[in-house]
């Protein structure tokens, strides 16, 4: 590993206001002897160490990433790492230089050809959000993508792809100011205490939790079964609904727990907020009130002459809908005037893992979105609306009638922004804390509708 002590002039040391370490003075040092240098020339050399004006070090190595050779420029960051010394551990903050690192700065090369195939740059804390450019005939153009789903493709710079080598993320960022939606991907500041002190309330409580199907306590605080209307009996808790859950209830005991079902369980989150306000819980009754209309002559229509494909849906949209009228000094919204839907389509495109980009489906009506993009959509929503937790009813096929889906669950979603800037999401679902990485994985080929609720400081569930 190589010092490299050559003086880096100070003009190019520039910071943008997302707070990143700009490599664009050592870039200019490498430009020559890295950047420009041939792919057959970067096999195996030895990366170097330059310190730029402001005293921050960076690290330029090149490596194979797939079919292509790519130079990565990046700053010095710190991992903790633990030491085992006889019986006691320390944790020592070691140097590293990464990829995934905030300020890292990879231009891809062709592996065969040697041609630029592009740039991306991590701006932010959480590595799945980048800016990536590509050559576009005489210019370049940009790309904003996170989780894989892109804000914006294509947008055109009138900037030189090889004049990119040395552009400071400033300069970039002004040359896109209209055509990225930087904001969508930066987090607010300071505004996420109250989304984290409800997650904290929450989890607290969970060990007096119980799970039953078809449990909610209902206004007055009494458990009631939900599709019968009357008092919940333990042994005749109905399992037909279970087919999410991977694996089997806890058996209830009525030792200072609350038994409650995958509906129930959010309810008594946001009765959390409901309470507080009105000295009551939300009423079972209201919150079963149909919000979809099937066609009576078609299938979905006969179905739900049976059964309640949508209970889960309706259940939500009401409590959202409560929620925002009891905090509203102007009206009594219900689900379709209070904006509780959340319908966005952020994104253009998206990339599949086979590689291929293909269009974004993004929402569908009274369906909601594939549980498979729930990360983008949640950290484009904590950018947007830092002080909001969002309910999701959960959509699976049907087993009762093939080629049809019901929903069958339902779930909280706590998206926010830690203090590092590193993006969060904590579920609960049926009584227990799930990571959101946990819960697409328990629901795969699932569709989710999401309802937003406004976080609430005098949260207190009962």
């Amino acid at each position: 590993m190589v010092l490299a002590s050559q003086a880096i002039f100070a003009a190019h040391a520039q910071y943008s206001r997302i707070t990143l370490p700009d490599s664009a003075a050592v870039r200019s040092a490498v430009k020559d002897s890295w950047l420009k240098s041939s792919v057959k020339n970067l096999n195996g050399r030895p990366s170097e160490i330059y310190r730029d004006p402001s005293g921050t070090l960076f690290q330029v190595r090149s490596e194979r990433i797939g079919q292509s050779v790519a130079v990565a420029v990046m700053p010095q960051t710190y991992l903790k790492v633990s030491y085992i010394r006889g019986d006691e551990v320390e944790v020592v903050d070691e140097p590293s230089y990464s990829l995934n690192s905030c300020g890292a700065w990879i231009l891809y090369k062709n592996r065969t050809t040697g041609e630029d195939e592009k740039i991306i740059i991590r701006f932010t804390e959480n590595p799945d959000i980048y800016l990536q450019l590509k050559p576009l005939g005489k210019g370049s153009s940009a790309d904003l993508i996170a989780f894989d789903s892109y804000l914006a493709k294509g947008k055109a710079l009138g900037i030189p792809f090889e004049n990119l080598y040395t552009s400071s993320f400033l300069t970039i960022q002004r040359q896109c100011s209209k055509t990225i939606p930087w904001d969508s991907v930066l987090p607010a500041e300071n505004q996420y205490g109250t989304v984290q002190a409800m997650i904290a309330e929450i989890r607290d409580r969970l060990p007096s939790i119980t799970f039953a199907e078809d449990a909610a306590y209902n206004q007055d605080g009494k458990l009631y079964s939900i599709k019968r209307g009357d008092d919940f009996i333990v042994d005749q808790s109905d399992e037909m609904l279970d087919d999410y859950l991977k694996e089997p209830p806890k058996e209830i005991s009525d030792q200072g727990t609350l038994t409650l079902s995958s509906p129930g369980f959010v309810k008594w989150i946001v009765d959390g907020i409901i309470y507080p306000l009105t000295g009551r819980l939300s009423s079972i009754s209201e919150l079963l009130e149909p919000t979809v209309t099937p066609d009576p002559l078609s299938k979905q229509g006969v179905l739900s002459s049976q059964w309640n494909m949508t209970l889960n849906l309706d259940w939500n949209r009401h409590l959202a809908e409560k929620v925002t009228s009891l905090r509203s000094v102007k009206k009594n919204y219900d689900y379709k005037t209070g904006g509780a839907d959340v319908n966005d389509n952020f994104f253009i495109s998206e990339i599949q893992d086979d590689g291929r980009i293909v269009p974004s489906l993004g929402y569908t009506k009274n369906v909601g979105y594939s549980a498979k993009r729930l990360l983008p959509l949640l950290y484009v929503l904590a950018a947007n609306e830092p002080d909001w937790f969002y309910i999701g009813a959960i959509r699976h096929s049907s087993k009762i009638s093939t080629g049809e889906s019901v929903f069958d669950g339902n779930a909280a979603f706590f998206p926010y922004f830690r203090d590092d800037g590193k993006f969060d999401c904590v579920v609960f679902q049926n009584g227990k804390e799930l990571t959101i990485r946990q819960f697409i994985s328990n629901n795969p080929d699932a569709y989710v509708h999401l309802e937003r609720i406004q976080s609430y400081e005098g949260f207190y569930p009962q």
